[in-house]
Parts: structure tokens; C-alpha cells; sequence
């Protein structure tokens, strides 16, 4: 999406942490899809299922949402800002409906950065993903 933008955009990366032992594959992608469906913003939502070894294993279950807007869009902020507050009240509920959990089975965390459009979005993103997760250790330190 950033790809085929150009010039200074505004990214917004939510990180949901599901600390559930009992989340397979058709239960991670229900609630993908649910939390895919809320909101009036465009926005991504990825999870990373941690089925790789060592450093990868840190983010077993963490959903990976992002929104993308022009850099003074202050409508879409706005947008952003509730789809966030929706997707916060929402994902316990949707953990109970697909798997016996706790509410503090789940931790969250969002941060906002510059991305340039174009070429150099990807490594935009790159910079935002390791800025929202230094910040959110350095918050829970």
C-alpha cells in the first residue's frame, strides 16, 4: 500500500500479544478475521504464528495490525484512533468465543511513526516494527 504512495505518510502499528497455549491454526485465523472486521479504516492484520525457533519465538501469536494514511490526515487519525479503541475492547471477547481464556491472556501495544511512501516504504515498516517493540519493552520494564 505504502509501495504505491509516494511522499510522507503516517503509520500506525498495533501489536496484540495472545498468551493462550491453546490457539491453533483455525483458532488464529478466526480471530484474524474477526479482528479484521472491525473498524471503518482500512487496515492490515497479520498474525505471526511462531513456528520459527530463537528469536522468532518472542512473538508466537502476536497479531500485527497496521493502518496507513497521509501524514496530515487528520480525519483518518481520528478513524485510526477509534478503530484501535474498538479492536482493544474487542479481542478478549473474541478470545472467549474461540478458546477458554483469561483476560490477562492478552497484551497490547501501538505506536505511531513517519513512513516514507514508495520505494522506501518497506523499510519504513522495518523501522516502525522495531521502534513499537523497543518502546513497548521499554514501557513494561
Amino acid at each position: 500500500m505504502a509501495q504505491q504512495r509516494g511522499g510522507d505518510l503516517h503509520g500506525v502499528l498495533m501489536l496484540i500479544q495472545l498468551r493462550s497455549d491453546m490457539l491453533n491454526d483455525a483458532v488464529r485465523e478466526k480471530i484474524r478475521l474477526g479482528m479484521e472486521k472491525i473498524g471503518s479504516h482500512d487496515k492490515s492484520v497479520e498474525i505471526i504464528k511462531g513456528e520459527q525457533q530463537g528469536l522468532w519465538d518472542l512473538f508466537e501469536n502476536t497479531l500485527a495490525i497496521s493502518w496507513l494514511c497521509d501524514a496530515n490526515d487528520d480525519d483518518s487519525r481520528l478513524m485510526i484512533a477509534r478503530d484501535i479503541q474498538a479492536l482493544q475492547q474487542a479481542i478478549a471477547p473474541l478470545l472467549h468465543k474461540y478458546c477458554a481464556t483469561v483476560d490477562n491472556d492478552v497484551s497490547s501495544f501501538v505506536f505511531e511513526g513517519r513512513i516514507d511512501g514508495g520505494e522506501q516504504a518497506r523499510e519504513s515498516w522495518r523501522t516502525l516494527f522495531a521502534e513499537t517493540l523497543l518502546e513497548w519493552h521499554r514501557r513494561n520494564s
